[in-house]
């Protein structure tokens, strides 16, 4: 074996975002460290890993989510990103207001970038606890299958952060998307 067969060839670049407290940092260390952390306090500014998906070097930018973090959002995403949002499916108060911010950020970045495309996965978080709503429900919620824009290809993932469950399947979404294993 030679020295850099084990280097991923591919990369993928992806901004992960939502309301505070939807379980992003969770996601984003249990794909870089491969378990369940003890700990994770909420994000301050930036957490940025790199961890090996498959084949492909996979760099995820969590970036804080109080709410005069949210504007600036659109900032991160650059063109060939792909972006996650995470709804916390047991935060039912607050459901309209993550469909709401999803839309503002999906209208600053094609404001400041004008992708070609914007791959988006949502994850539907906690799906391990008691009354969180389903993949189902937050489609209807956010009203993705009337999405008429043709640079928005999306997929609903239910997950749970804690356990690991629908985290790879997720990026299985991301991964296929990006290196043209299915089509958009």
């Amino acid at each position: 074996m030679g020295l850099f067969a084990s280097t991923p060839q591919k990369e993928m670049k992806v901004l992960i975002v939502g309301l505070d407290a939807a379980g992003r940092t969770t996601m984003l260390y249990h794909w870089w460290a491969n378990e369940k952390q003890q700990y994770v306090i909420p994000t301050v500014g930036i957490n940025c890993e790199t961890f090996t998906h498959k084949d492909a070097s996979v760099t995820v930018w969590d970036v804080g989510a109080n709410a005069q973090s949210r504007f600036f959002y659109a900032n991160y995403f650059k063109p060939g990103f792909s972006l996650i949002w995470v709804v916390d499916c047991t935060d039912r108060e607050r459901i309209e207001e993550s469909h709401q911010e999803l839309l503002a950020l999906i209208k600053r970045i094609k404001e400041k970038e004008n992708p070609e495309e914007i791959p988006l996965l949502i994850f539907v978080n906690k799906r391990d606890k008691a009354g969180g709503l389903t993949g189902d429900e937050v489609t209807d919620i956010f009203h993705l299958k009337d999405i008429e824009d043709n640079t928005i290809v999306w997929h609903v993932q239910e997950s749970s952060a804690e356990t690991g469950e629908g985290l790879t399947e997720g990026l299985d979404f991301l991964y296929d998307h990006a290196f043209g294993n299915i089509n958009s």
